[in-house]
C-alpha cells in the first residue's frame, strides 16, 4: 500500500464528514436558493 494513498484515506476518513457538513452550511447559506425556497 502506498503511503500517499494511505495517508489520502486517513485524511477522507476523518475530514470527509466534516467537510460535507462544512460543504452543505456553504451551500445553504448561499445567495442561490431556488432550490427550496417552496414552502
Amino acid at each position: 500500500m502506498d503511503f500517499k494513498s494511505f495517508i489520502i484515506g486517513l485524511v477522507v476518513g476523518i475530514f470527509g464528514p466534516y467537510m460535507d457538513d462544512l460543504i452543505r452550511k456553504i451551500f445553504s447559506k448561499s445567495p442561490k436558493k431556488d432550490t427550496d425556497s417552496t414552502p
